[in-house]
């Protein structure tokens, strides 16, 4: 059986590197648009909007992008805030640890606010701009180079102190 501590890091190490490699999964082709000229940004909208077109009859297990968006926030507002607060609420964590998840969550809250940053709530909630995908992407990476972060930490922490056990033994 493995020690208390040991348990710790791998349940961590497991909870938020699945967390991490969801939020690295891209969400839509409109995210790439941000920054380009509006022709390129033209065409990435009108090729997104035609391939969701296309999905939508063929019921594509991918879905259409707009509830992709709108799938990934409910993930981030209902899965990842409240395991990254269990974390930072229940478990032994260094400095280092504490502020990269609590930079965790600030991201994942200007994520939650992109479904209702708009003029028109109604409209917001149902529809995502090409700016919004590329935010909600940005800050998602962020988060996972945040969780990656915590979870580096933990495992530098837990080889330090195993090697300082088999020292002393």
């Amino acid at each position: 059986m493995e020690d208390i501590t040991s348990l710790l890091d791998s349940t961590m190490r497991f909870v938020l590197s699945g967390i991490e490699r969801e939020l690295r999964l891209g969400i839509d082709w409109r995210a790439s648009g941000r920054g380009r000229n509006v022709f390129r940004r033209a065409a990435i909208y009108a090729g997104a909007m035609a391939r969701d077109l296309v999905r939508i009859p063929l019921h594509h297990p991918d879905g259409i992008a707009q509830a992709r968006f709108r799938a990934r926030i409910q993930y981030i507002e209902c899965t990842v805030v409240p395991t990254v607060g269990f974390f930072l609420e229940h478990y032994p964590l260094s400095q280092h640890q504490r502020d990269s998840l609590s930079t965790a969550l600030t991201e994942l809250g200007g994520c939650i606010e992109l479904q209702s940053d708009g003029r028109m709530r109604a409209l917001d909630e149902w529809y995502a701009t090409m700016e919004e995908f590329a935010v909600l992407t940005e800050r998602c990476e962020k988060t996972a180079d945040a969780l990656a972060a915590a979870v580096r930490e933990r495992s530098r922490l837990s080889g330090a102190e195993s090697e300082k056990d088999h020292r002393h033994t």
